[in-house]
């Protein structure tokens, strides 16, 4: 977007006739553009603060032609011949920069000129003085962040909606697809350090790691400084008897007081572009505290609160792809303590890392494949979390989407210590099954029955083997690697 210079911009605040016929096309730039409406209102500010000064003051009485400092110039004013210095080398004078030092320089070269002029002076300094006062006291404390797709930039704001800098994000459109569509936060502004300043925590990707990832989580104080910066690069690992030796790239980020002692800590998911897939705790310094790893991408967080518990849990959503050869993948939920993710551990599900089972995990379930998945040959995907933390029940989608064509969908409803209450079907399932059923794919039929089937079929991982029951994960029964 081209921006409107600060000069047509105060002739546009004063109302002037040269930009009359501009300012339409002024005001409608303005609507799309957050950096120029804010010059504007700063401008509009300062002149309305030296009107209302100069209308507070006690009116002069005029003074006569006879008696002013300076007369009407009608006579030829003399030249003087110029002052050079003796010196060899010249010495610079001082070059004015600010506008109190431009205004005193003025006034020192133009002493007459200054008397006459000293009480709008005496204004204009006031005026500088409060500007100047308001811009050293500037609020830089970042409050929330906005994604800006004119400006390509993620754009950090304080309380009062002033923006404070920017980070130009030339992908930001698909970045904000990205959050939509998983529901996933990809910044988060949070004190982690109990500084009483936020800090700014981000997987958002520069522009060397565009097309290819996050690479980098990266945290911002004060005036965009980088704090200190986390990467999982050629990371090492086996899974049976297969050895995994790459890149990993961040998702989204959680940043809370997960803990008992009150101290804000943050995590994020971090996956290869495959299997297998872990959970990274850091504490406020960008310390690794622990990995939680699953062989199945896991591939969005969410923060949630269990009916059974005080402490924030998190709640992953993924695919458990152990047995993958034999296309025995599945779509699975689970919730995890967020305080026990301490050193490397394995999921109970997913066994074969050679890391002492994780006794993180509160609830591993599964879910069930449609007969319209299977006719489809669909592989399966990782569920979304589309309840609230306000509200009284957990809703998870499980959908599928192929390009343009629309696939099969349900909606879990889960109570808040995770026990499936029922299921809800989307808008394409109905016709999907009909034609399905016309080409003799499927014999079902689709009604109540259809969906009590399918919330029937949810499995809970006990540590051992699967459960119908609602049932948590017991570490006492956990089965060896």
């Amino acid at each position: 977007m081209t921006h409107i210079d600060e000069h047509t911009l105060e002739l546009f605040v004063l109302g002037a006739k040269e930009v009359q016929r501009r300012r339409k096309a002024i005001g409608a730039h303005l609507k799309k553009c957050e950096g120029c409406r804010t010059l504007v209102r700063t401008m509009t500010e300062f002149y309305a603060n030296a009107d209302a000064h100069l209308k507070s003051q006690p009116q002069s009485k005029p003074l006569s032609d006879s008696r002013a400092l300076i007369r009407s110039r009608t006579e030829i004013e003399p030249t003087y011949d110029p002052y050079y210095s003796t010196f060899k080398t010249l010495v610079p004078a001082r070059v004015p920069r600010t506008f109190l030092q431009h205004i005193s320089s003025y006034a020192k070269q133009n002493p007459i000129k200054s008397v006459v002029g000293s009480f709008t002076l005496y204004v204009g300094l006031a005026l500088i003085l409060n500007f100047t006062l308001k811009t050293a006291f500037k609020d830089t404390n970042p409050a929330y962040t906005l994604m800006n797709v004119p400006h390509t930039a993620l754009e950090v704001y304080n309380k009062e909606d002033e923006m404070l800098w920017q980070l130009p994000q030339p992908d930001i459109k698909d970045l904000i697809k990205r959050e939509r569509e998983s529901r996933i936060r990809l910044t988060r502004v949070a004190d982690i350090n109990g500084d009483g300043r936020n800090e700014i925590i981000t997987t958002l990707p520069i522009s060397s790691e565009l097309n290819g990832g996050t690479k980098t989580l990266r945290v911002y104080g004060l005036n965009k400084k980088i704090l200190f910066q986390k990467q999982f690069i050629n990371t090492k690992v086996h899974f049976m008897s297969n050895h995994y030796e790459s890149d990993y790239f961040f998702e989204g980020v959680l940043v809370d007081n997960f803990s008992v002692d009150d101290k804000k800590e943050f995590f994020s998911g971090l996956d290869n572009g495959r299997s297998p897939w872990f959970l990274a705790r850091f504490d406020a310094t960008g310390n690794t505290i622990g990995r939680y790893w699953h062989f199945g991408q896991m591939v969005s967080q969410y923060e949630i609160e269990l009916d059974s518990t005080k402490n924030k849990q998190i709640l992953l959503c993924g695919v458990n792809q152990v047995r993958e050869v034999e296309k025995d993948q599945f779509a699975v939920v689970e919730i995890v303590d967020p305080e026990k993710i301490v050193g490397d551990a394995e999921a109970t599900a997913t066994r074969g890392f050679g890391f002492n089972a994780s006794d993180a995990e509160v609830f591993y379930v599964r879910f069930p494949e449609s007969d319209m998945e299977t006719a489809l040959g669909l592989n399966p995907i990782a569920p979304v979390l589309v309840s609230s933390e306000s509200e009284s029940q957990i809703r998870i989608v499980v959908s599928r989407t192929s390009g343009d064509e629309s696939m099969p969908g349900f909606e879990y409803i889960f109570s808040k210590d995770m026990n499936v209450q029922d299921v809800k079907y989307e808008s394409q399932d109905v016709e999907i099954h009909s034609t399905l059923k016309k080409e003799e794919k499927i014999s079902s039929t689709f009604d109540q029955k259809y969906l009590n089937n399918l919330k029937n079929a949810v499995r809970y991982w006990n540590g051992r083997e699967w459960k119908k029951e609602l049932t948590k994960v017991e570490h006492g029964i956990v089965n060896s690697p």
